[in-house]
């Protein structure tokens, strides 16, 4: 978001940020590698969830990510006479994965935080259906069996016992439901 505002940082007369002379020719380097450093991303981000083939999805991820990083890493820092070209390079690839290894970091901290988050609300549910059970299911065929045991008879006028269970059964299977979503 920054980049557009960058030509304000280039001195007049000198060579542009970054060693490229002008500004679009720096956004035009760093686009492509933002766009692989996205993709990357979001690869990352569903490979974590698939089950099968899991391992050579994020390794696929990562490498794209680095290859990326590598190249915004290069678009910020033109090589100079002060280093050799394997120097350099190993030294932008190291910078790179360096990046690369900050940001998966980051997104696995920010994907553990969503399971969180989502176990917590599901919890919550859980929580929710364990109360209904205690105030709203148990009560029925308890006072039945109490009017039962005082009385020595089954009371009348009220539902029977197959369509309590039927009442429970019916919100057990809705409270699974939403916790499964």
């Amino acid at each position: 978001m920054y980049a557009p505002f960058l030509y304000l940082h280039a001195k007049i007369g000198q060579k542009g940020f970054g060693g490229y002379t002008y500004l679009n020719s720096f956004l035009w380097a760093i686009g492509y590698p933002l766009t692989g450093l996205s993709l990357g991303l979001l690869f990352l981000y569903y490979s974590k969830r698939e089950k099968h083939d899991k391992k050579f999805r994020v390794f696929l991820s990562y490498g794209v990510m680095t290859v990326s990083m590598f190249y915004i890493v290069m678009a910020f820092f033109p090589k100079t006479k002060e280093y050799t070209l394997v120097e350099y390079n190993g030294l932008m690839f190291s910078i790179a994965l360096l990046a690369v290894l900050i940001i998966v970091y980051i997104s696995e901290k920010a994907r553990l935080l969503e399971d969180t988050i989502r176990d917590k609300e599901k919890l919550k549910i859980a929580i929710g259906h364990i109360l209904r059970v205690r105030n709203e299911h148990y009560k029925k065929p308890a006072s039945k069996a109490l009017y039962a045991e005082i009385h020595d008879e089954a009371m009348r006028n009220v539902t029977t016992v197959k369509e309590d269970s039927e009442d429970y059964d019916e919100d057990f299977i809705k409270t699974l439901k939403k916790i499964d979503d």
